[in-house]
């Protein structure tokens, strides 16, 4: 009796805050949203060839659908928004652990390398809650505690917040989200993902920030004297290693890209864009891996400064969405017949600065 009176009142607090906690969650975190969609689409697949991660430039620019028809695999498309190189290692190691895959697509960009981990805290709770709902009990509590006592969240009150997951993934139409789950089913099928991951749009993007083709480059570079310089960050670096290590010891055939863009060129100066792709490519080498910039690519694969293609400033539309998809499996089919898939780019322009 004397140890309920000193701990109940702690007790029926604490039992409290669980349950509205809980009742957060339900209201607030989507019942079917994006990244959770890649999670069960991606534990539903079965057998899985091939994966693609990275941001929102893979979950809108690859159909699977589209690749497979080119090379026969099975394929799944992983990509999240704001995604990590970090969550890109982590969606690799389940898809390499729980799929079984031989090959991956791996896309990276100057913002995601240069990304600080610790300023994306939301997609990266996101991701690892939405992964860890697919897991059994052990595994799910494992990955919680992995996250918050990762390097880059210990000690913050990031690390804290990831389990009060409503703070952080929440929608802002309560009620039909209530709806959806009390009736488990989707009731607005708008903005959600297709059976293989792909996220597709026929809208078409008018005028861009700045347009400009590779014959034009280097006079812009000339011209313009507010370009942006890239500074990757070593630790981003560091995990681009890893996943080559990681794909290296499994014999997964990795596959780094750049998407096809209209902005990276206007934005970036061009003796910065070519020391960052040379250390890219540096750091795949010494593992048998190749980088490949679809922002190169020639036009009979991607015809990339073809704003048709564009549903917005940077992403492709379904039209965009069929060359490049076509173009990955192109890629892959020349790879493993052993041609030279270096052929289907062109190279950077010549610039020494100014």
């Amino acid at each position: 009796m004397r140890i309920f009176k000193k701990y109940g009142a702690f007790l029926c607090f604490l039992i409290l805050f669980i349950v509205i906690n809980l009742g957060m969650s339900f209201a607030l975190r989507p019942f079917s949203g994006s990244g959770s969609e890649m999670w069960r689409g991606f534990a539903n697949k079965g057998q899985i060839d091939m994966v693609y991660t990275g941001t929102s430039f893979c979950l809108c620019d690859i159909d699977p659908a589209l690749v497979d028809a080119e090379t026969g695999l099975k394929s799944y498309n992983m990509g999240t928004n704001m995604q990590s190189i970090q969550s890109s290692y982590i969606a690799l190691k389940e898809a390499i652990e729980r799929g079984g895959i031989t090959k991956a697509i791996v896309g990276i960009d100057p913002e995601i390398m240069e990304m600080n981990r610790q300023d994306n805290f939301r997609a990266e709770a996101c991701f690892v809650r939405n992964l860890s709902d697919t897991l059994s009990p052990a595994a799910r509590v494992k990955a919680g505690a992995n996250f918050v006592t990762s390097k880059d969240f210990i000690g913050t009150p990031s690390s804290v917040l990831y389990y009060f997951p409503w703070t952080y993934d929440r929608v802002s139409n309560i009620p039909n989200n209530i709806r959806e789950k009390l009736q488990s089913q989707i009731l607005d099928m708008t903005d959600h993902r297709d059976e293989n991951g792909h996220y597709g749009s026929d809208e078409m993007y008018g005028e861009g920030r700045h347009f400009l083709d590779l014959t034009s480059v280097v006079a812009w570079n000339n011209e313009v004297d507010d370009l942006y310089y890239i500074n990757v960050r070593q630790d981003n670096l560091d995990t681009l290693e890893d996943i080559a290590k990681l794909c290296k010891a499994n014999d997964v055939e990795l596959f780094v890209i750049a998407f096809p863009t209209t902005q990276a060129l206007s934005v970036y100066r061009l003796d910065s864009y070519r020391d960052y792709t040379d250390t890219v490519k540096a750091l795949l080498s010494g593992y048998g891996y190749e980088f490949y910039d679809y922002t190169l690519a020639k036009e009979e694969y991607v015809d990339v400064f073809n704003l048709e293609i564009y549903r917005d400033n940077g992403h492709l539309n379904n039209a965009g969405t069929e060359q490049f998809s076509r173009a990955l499996g192109i890629m892959v089919n020349k790879y493993e017949a052993g041609e030279d898939v270096t052929e289907m780019f062109y190279d950077l322009p010549a610039y020494e600065g100014n």
